[in-house]
């Protein structure tokens, strides 16, 4: 094909390719669904039979892990040596019971050396756990330390046995899911060859689907329509072509090559001037535009009986022509259905010959048997016409029908000779009736008269025949005959019925679609739009579109870009599509899509380019929108100050890790996930609580946050402390956990410095330890010597009033230095590690403290008040039954003097506290030292005034901390004292 060839060839030739492509393709559809559907059925046999193994190996490996794991044999057997119950017993020889047949029925699925290997370790270790059990039933009643020395079995081979089975079964189930995955991934290809469009769909954004089917409907119906179109007009018996307001020829069919000696391809694109002479092509022009001004059906010719076209020899040809008009995405077009009456003319000018030889030898009619001959000839000729024939006399009688109208009709001769016209011949125009019986019937007839009209033939049996009819006059012998001739238009009728309801069909799929649809003729710079098309660009009421109206609308600062796309387009041949920013109906700036493809000659020129354009601004707002949301979330997760990571627990891979990760243990996603024994970076240590922190999380049912302490391993080899908090959240249809999220902070300095201050708390403990009994001892030999000392000089000193005191002051100091050294131990000996927490009504614990306290309540007259103190604590008894003591000796004494102690203690429980207050009627405190009086030794007395050690307070204060309350005073002098406790209801530091 070359630059020369004609549109209408090119879309033919085109259509041609793609009803040969949807042939093939229809071929090649069915048989890769044959093969996809075989390689389906044979990915399901061999699924459903390594299913099936795989779930017995799975159920006897969680049975295997429940029987000897937690809650299994080694638990229970721990249990029976701490507790000596014998309901254990029962339940050792229910687990050994289970995993004897465990181990049975995997040794049926486990047949490589190592995996029986580990089962008879497990064996072995279940053995020793009976032996050991026999052992301790036999061995006499011991303490809990010695009966776990006996019962001690070294179960590390069994547990790594185990775990050996649980990862072959996880390489076994990977292998499996491989080759699934693999031959599934084979078949996917083949879905992909048949899905390629649904691919692209899924590409729009969903809220845009409907939209989409309704363009797709839209589509087919525009196929079908032009497929439609093109079949009429290919097998159309007369000549068809269609051409624009401008002469533009657009389509022809191949009848057109025999009439008039030109090719589709040379004829597409070209003027109708081309296939008219010089001598009519002005009027002709004149004659196309009234046309298109007034598109109605008519039969050419009417006017000019001469209407002749010209053969590309350059000959001319006589024809008729009958016009119709249609639209097309908006474009008047018109076809025209076009006949060589070649054979007519001839067969009438023979007619004519036979008549005036008929005429002219009727007279000899009886002499001469030749010109019989020429008559029998002439009725030969008449009956073996394609056109129904009939020969009126000067009277309007009917003097020949041929064999063909005496078919059509259904009538004789004998009963055609007795009707009139209108008998059989039904007018459409009743102007043409009064013709046809002015010129059939009249006597006053003129000859040298050619008309032609349409009608219907009214058979006597069937149904009415579109006819078009065609009437000379002819004078002979003074007188004038009528030849009437028809031709039968049922087939032309119906294929133009045909082609226009094609067209109508086009045109409303064009309607219906909500993209505008575009055509540019790239050689000729012509640009047609369908009217949805200039409304989006808001050209709707812009009588003669160009190309312009669309580039005009686009954006300064993507048209470049628009440019770039095209040049593409024209040079790969590819499908072009470009996203821009361009005017809507409403003068605002929008998204659009536009899509397009083109025709292309052999030198792979574009020809035409055709596409659709589509309004995407909400769908485009929403991506813009969510690719920002998306960035923004990134940003907050990479600023994040712990590490994040999602961790696909089916494929054991991150899929996602931030920032702060890789800060934290120097590994990016490819490294992590090129690690293939992920185990051997936790700390040896902490492996079995991961695991079994695995466990949890996978067998949450809801998204539930588990947290751990471990070790991992940096990059650069040293442990780093992760504090991790982790929780499923996504679950596959069967409410299987497939993504764990999770959550950690490095912990490492904390929990060294922990270390360290631990060492340092015991290190000092044990200081104050030894340092408190080796500080008693030479007190003691202090006090004793000063005993000693005044029982042997009971005579000096009882003479000297001066020594005798100095000898008592010695001996109180001691006794308060005593008394202090012991408080001191007492306060260093509190810690959170050895509190016994019950929970105990505040009544008790005041029971009890005033017991201890009743020689100085009944010697100072105390008076003790209580309010609301049956609540419960949760608290060491003993810890508070000191602090209780501590507060009420305190309040007896600093009480007024010559005032009895009145003290009132009341308790209030709220919503996530206990509050005890304690109140006195004393001397009360200086608001200024509300803080110090809790520091050890503080004293706001002389020891003359108020005997004591200071550390008292400061013992109610470390007793409180460790319970996670806190103690505080509120008081005036000479006011009383008020001292009010804060007591959590749980979270009780260190627990």
């Amino acid at each position: 094909m070359n630059k020369k060839n004609s549109q209408i060839g090119r879309l033919e030739n085109y259509t041609k390719c793609v009803a040969g492509f949807t042939l093939i393709f229809v071929i090649i559809f069915s048989f890769y669904t044959a093969e996809l559907v075989h390689r389906f059925t044979v990915i399901e046999n061999s699924w459903q039979q390594y299913h099936s193994r795989m779930a017995n190996i799975n159920d006897e490996i969680a049975k295997l892990h429940a029987a000897i794991g937690y809650g299994g044999l080694i638990h229970h057997f721990k249990n029976y040596v701490i507790r000596q119950d014998p309901q254990y017993l029962e339940f050792i020889e229910t687990d050994i019971t289970a995993l004897e047949s465990t181990l049975t029925q995997l040794s049926k699925y486990f047949q490589f050396k190592d995996e029986l290997k580990a089962l008879k370790t497990i064996k072995q270790t279940i053995f020793a756990y009976q032996s050991k059990l026999v052992e301790l039933k036999n061995a006499p009643k011991n303490t809990i330390k010695e009966q776990d020395l006996i019962a001690k079995v070294d179960d590390t081979d069994a547990l790594a046995a185990i775990s050996l089975l649980k990862t072959r079964t996880f390489e076994l189930n990977t292998q499996q899911r491989e080759s699934t995955s693999f031959a599934f991934s084979q078949a996917i290809q083949w879905l992909y060859v048949g899905s390629l469009l649904f691919i692209l769909i899924l590409l729009f954004p969903i809220l845009l689907l409907k939209l989409i089917k309704k363009l797709k409907t839209a589509y087919s119906d525009l196929s079908s329509a032009l497929d439609d179109s093109n079949l009429l007009m290919l097998h159309a018996p007369d000549a068809m072509i269609s051409v624009t307001k401008d002469g533009t020829i657009v389509c022809c069919n191949l009848k057109i090559e025999a009439l008039f000696g030109y090719t589709q391809a040379e004829l597409i694109g070209k003027n109708l001037s081309t296939l008219l002479p010089a001598t009519v092509i002005k009027s002709h022009s004149q004659y196309l535009h009234d046309y298109f001004k007034s598109p109605i059906q008519r039969l050419m010719g009417q006017s000019n009986p001469k209407l002749q076209g010209l053969h590309k020899d350059q000959r001319l040809i006589p024809i008729e022509v009958n016009l119709s008009s249609s639209m097309l995405a908006g474009i008047k077009i018109s076809t025209a259905t076009i006949r060589d009456i070649s054979a007519r003319i001839n067969t009438e000018n023979q007619l004519k010959a036979t008549i005036a030889t008929s005429e002219s030898n009727y007279e000899k009619l009886k002499q001469a048997q030749v010109s019989l001959g020429e008559t029998k000839m002439t009725s030969l000729m008449l009956d073996n016409l394609p056109l129904g024939t009939l020969l009126y006399s000067f009277e309007g009688k009917i003097l020949i029908a041929n064999d063909k109208f005496i078919t059509d009709s259904n009538y004789s001769r004998q009963e055609l000779s007795t009707l009139t016209f209108n008998q059989f011949i039904d007018f459409e125009k009743t102007e043409d009736q009064i013709v046809f019986e002015k010129v059939v019937t009249s006597q006053t007839s003129k000859a040298n008269i050619k008309l032609s009209m349409l009608a219907k033939l009214k058979p006597k049996h069937d149904q009415f025949i579109p006819i078009e009819l065609d009437i000379s006059t002819y004078d002979y012998n003074g007188q004038v005959f009528r030849i009437v001739t028809y031709k039968n238009l049922s087939d032309v009728m119906l294929i133009q019925n045909r082609l226009v309801k094609s067209h109508e069909q086009l045109a409303r799929a064009v309607a219906a679609t909500q993209d505008g649809i575009w055509e540019w003729n790239v050689e000729q710079k012509i640009a047609n739009y369908s009217p949805r098309f200039m409304k989006m660009i808001g050209k709707e009421d812009e009588p003669t579109p160009e190309f312009s109206d669309w580039y005009n609308h686009i954006h300064p600062d993507y048209k470049n870009k628009v440019d770039e796309a095209l040049a593409q387009h024209f040079k790969t041949r590819e499908l072009y599509e470009i996203e821009y920013l361009g005017l809507n109906e409403y003068g605002e700036y929008n998204w659009f899509v536009s899509i397009g493809n083109s025709i292309f000659d052999e030198d792979n020129n574009p020809l035409i380019m055709s596409g659709s354009l589509r309004n995407i601004h909400k769908s485009k707002l929403l991506e813009i929108e969510a690719e920002n949301s998306k960035l923004f979330l990134e940003k907050i997760i990479n600023s994040a100050i712990c590490g994040l990571y999602l961790f696909d627990l089916k494929e054991n891979l991150n899929t996602t890790i931030n920032t702060r990760y890789t800060e934290i243990l120097g590994y990016d996603i490819e490294e992590l996930n090129s690690i293939s024994k992920f185990d051997e970076f936790y700390h040896p240590d902490d492996r079995p609580k991961i695991e079994q922190h695995l466990t949890k999380i996978t067998h949450a049912v809801d998204s539930e946050v588990f947290s751990l302490k471990y070790r991992f391993k940096h990059k650069d080899g040293h442990w780093v402390w992760c504090y991790s908090f982790d929780c499923v959240v996504k679950f596959n249809h069967e409410n299987q956990p497939e993504l764990m999220l999770g959550t950690f902070v490095d912990i490492t300095e904390h929990t060294l410095l922990l270390e360290k201050l631990q060492s340092s708390n015991e290190y000092l403990e044990r200081f104050a330890f030894v340092a408190s009994h080796d500080l008693q001892e030479p007190l003691r030999k202090i006090t004793a010597f000063s005993s000693s000392l005044t029982q042997r000089l009971q005579h000096q000193i009882s003479s000297d009033e001066h020594i005798r005191f100095e000898f008592s002051r010695l001996i109180d100091a001691s006794e308060r230095m005593r008394t202090m050294i012991k408080d001191l131990l007492k306060l260093s000996r509190i810690n959170s590690s050895e509190i016994d927490l019950i929970a105990v009504p505040c009544s008790d614990i005041i029971v009890a403290s005033l017991d201890l306290l009743s020689h100085l309540i009944a010697e100072q007259h105390a008076v003790i008040e209580t309010t609301n103190t049956d609540i419960l604590l949760t608290v060491d008894k003993g810890l508070f039954i000191q602090l209780f003591q501590n507060l009420i000796a305190n309040s007896i004494k600093f009480k007024t003097k010559g005032d009895e102690p009145v003290i009132h203690i009341s308790v209030v429980s709220e919503a996530d506290v206990i509050r005890i207050i304690f109140k006195d009627n004393g001397i009360g405190v200086d608001p200024k030292f509300s803080e110090q009086i809790f520091d050890p030794f503080r004293r706001l007395h002389s020891k003359d005034s108020y005997p004591g050690s200071g550390i008292g307070l400061a013992l109610c204060q470390q007793i409180l901390s460790i319970h996670n309350g806190s103690i505080s005073c509120s008081s005036e002098v000479h006011k009383g004292a008020e001292f009010e406790i804060i007591l959590p209801k749980i979270n009780i530091k260190g627990i």
